[in-house]
């Protein structure tokens, strides 16, 4: 808390205060380059600003990347921070996402940095900015040659306000990210980005996440990516109603184009000529996807099997979320256990609603036995792997020595066999370090079982 951020400076600072002897020993390896407070009620009274500023000014830090998200940053706040920013030499990314700035709080904090050479990076997502605050953003974005990446997203920003900010878009030649998921573009904001892209190819990563861009923007997004001079490498467009032939054009593009390594397009409709594009992209050796997200796109069983199959050919894929696609049978599952058991790229895998069934994850869990590399498993929403699950658990705990978490909410716990399963004093895993439990009611009314999970060498959330 501020009463704690205040100690703790008071500490920092003394410490990188000191000057040590010439016969003292004195640790030089001092440089602090990521300050990270977040989640903590700093800003209580005007204590907190100033206790910030203390330790953004400690030039032995080299504090080059400060994130304080959700500390209760508010625009009176920022304004006490203003002189200390001013004094600052090192600082390259900002994030304050997450608190309460409002339009007045982004000036106070960007206008001390002006004419600093390093900081050109800022996240001020959901701060409750309006359309307002886009006016002064295009002037700090026409005239900022440096400026490297702007988020904004899960703000209110009017027509005006996207007018504005196109404006400055237009004028800009350095901006590489750009995030303005969950901002209310709608079709008219989604036509200022097209027009945006079309004569800029600089950009690596953009977030229009929840923006409800339909059908038609997807169409023109699709020519973007196919272009030949698209730089973008990272591409968010979950819950945006792209429709099936916009988001097969995409997976076409990424297919065509292997430049995209972080794709999602989550909540949009995958028909089965989508899926069977996507399916190539996923079996491609040629195209280094590291991070695909298809979430609940209504891929259907047969396609979600092909996909699977080809799970099994990719070497690049670290993190795949397939959650709310029905795999359900066994057919399904053996075609996803057999490419589970091969993959040795994929570190996350989220399988959440998927369906399945007690004979499917019997499969898909022995596969996990025998894979090297997944460290994250989610099944959650499975609500029919409650009771069959813990028999090939065992052999994962037996035989698997990567895998670190595996998430189990709302599986229809079989409470008796769970226990048991848990009562085992031989039980061992080799590498878990965290189960969640969380949403299976019926553990809370069973006390034996909350007593047998307590004892479990590993963590357990319930």
């Amino acid at each position: 808390d501020f009463k704690g951020l205040k100690a703790f400076t008071t500490v920092i600072v003394t410490a990188l205060e000191y000057i040590p002897q010439e016969d003292q020993f004195f640790e030089e390896n001092m440089a602090i380059v990521e300050l990270n407070l977040s989640d903590n009620p700093l800003i209580h009274n005007d204590n907190g600003p100033e206790d910030l500023g203390r330790l953004v000014i400690i030039d032995s830090w080299k504090l080059k990347f400060l994130i304080l998200r959700n500390v209760g940053l508010t625009t009176r706040a920022a304004k006490l921070w203003k002189p200390y920013l001013s004094k600052n030499k090192w600082l390259e990314f900002i994030d304050v996402a997450n608190n309460d700035l409002k339009d007045k709080g982004v000036p106070a904090i960007m206008k001390p940095l002006k004419g600093q050479e390093f900081c050109n990076r800022f996240d001020f997502s959901n701060n409750n900015l309006t359309g307002q605050v886009c006016y002064f953003l295009a002037i700090v974005l026409a005239k900022n040659q440096r400026i490297s990446e702007l988020r904004i997203g899960q703000n209110k920003i009017d027509e005006k306000g996207l007018t504005d900010l196109h404006q400055g878009l237009l004028r800009n030649k350095s901006l590489s990210v750009l995030d303005m998921s969950k901002c209310g573009l709608g079709a008219s904001g989604g036509r200022l980005i097209i027009k945006w892209l079309e004569s800029y190819n600089s950009l690596k990563e953009l977030n229009l996440s929840g923006c409800n861009l339909g059908s038609s923007w997807g169409a023109a997004f699709v020519k973007i990516l196919t272009s030949g001079t698209s730089a973008l490498c990272a591409v968010d467009l979950e819950r945006n109603g792209l429709g099936a032939k916009a988001t097969k054009g995409i997976l076409d593009a990424v297919k065509q184009h292997s430049i995209v390594r972080d794709l999602n397009i989550a909540e949009n409709e995958i028909d089965k000529k989508g899926a069977a594009v996507l399916g190539e992209c996923v079996g491609s050796r040629a195209i280094p996807l590291r991070r695909l997200i298809v979430r609940d796109c209504g891929i259907s069983k047969s396609s979600s099997s092909f996909i699977g199959q080809k799970v099994a050919e990719n070497i690049s894929i670290k993190f795949l979320d397939f959650s709310g696609n029905e795999i359900k049978d066994v057919d399904g599952a053996r075609a996803w256990a057999e490419s589970i058991r091969t993959n040795q790229s994929i570190e996350e895998l989220r399988l959440n609603r998927c369906g399945l069934i007690a004979d499917g994850i019997e499969l898909i869990m022995r596969a996990v036995a025998a894979n090297t590399s997944i460290k994250k498993l989610y099944l959650d929403g499975n609500i029919k792997i409650g009771r069959a699950i813990w028999a090939p658990l065992q052999e994962v705990f037996a035989q698997n020595t990567t895998l670190e978490y595996i998430s189990l909410r709302n599986i229809g716990v079989d409470v008796p066999i769970m226990t048991q399963f848990f009562s085992d004093p031989a039980l061992r895993s080799r590498g878990l370090r965290l189960m969640d439990l969380l949403s299976n009611p019926l553990i809370s009314r069973s006390p034996e079982a909350q007593d047998a999970l307590k004892r479990a060498s590993f963590s357990v959330l319930f």
